[in-house]
């Protein structure tokens, strides 16, 4: 085995072991469509809003 194939094993597994510990405990849940709606329109509102500024500035 070579050192760069010895680096990309212990990489892999370094990913594996912090993708296992910080994984996201919400993957496998829903969001709800109302949810989803609200966070478009507070997207739309912040883009809206930063648009605003840069076409001030």
């Amino acid at each position: 085995m070579t050192v760069e194939q010895l680096q990309d094993l212990i990489r892999h597994t370094v990913e594996q072991c912090l993708e296992e510990y910080f994984g996201d405990p919400d993957e496998d849940l829903n969001v709800r469509d109302e949810v989803k709606q609200q966070l478009l329109e507070s997207l739309k509102q912040t883009n809206n809003q930063q648009s605003n500024h840069s076409s001030v500035a």
